[in-house]
């Protein structure tokens, strides 16, 4: 998410076109690849978590769809 950021920065101030049309690419693909990666997380996450954690960790329930969601989005800003 940070180089979404960024380079939506970079292509806004940038001046020359060659790199201005490159940075709004870069950006395009950032968001196609966050779409999807949280539609998968939507489509798999909580059928996963739901049918291995509470089994594995008893003190743990069954998380809903925004948990797992705000759970995958909160791990994306971390480890980025």
């Amino acid at each position: 998410m940070n180089n979404i950021v960024n380079n939506s920065i970079e292509a806004i101030t940038n001046v020359e076109k060659d790199v201005k049309d490159k940075k709004w690419m870069d950006v395009l693909i950032g968001l196609v690849v966050l779409v999807v990666s949280l539609l998968v997380t939507a489509l798999l996450g909580q059928t996963l978590w739901n049918n291995s954690v509470p089994k594995l960790f008893p003190m743990l329930r069954k998380a809903g769809l925004y948990e797992v969601l705000s759970l995958h989005l909160l791990l994306k800003m971390l480890l980025n």
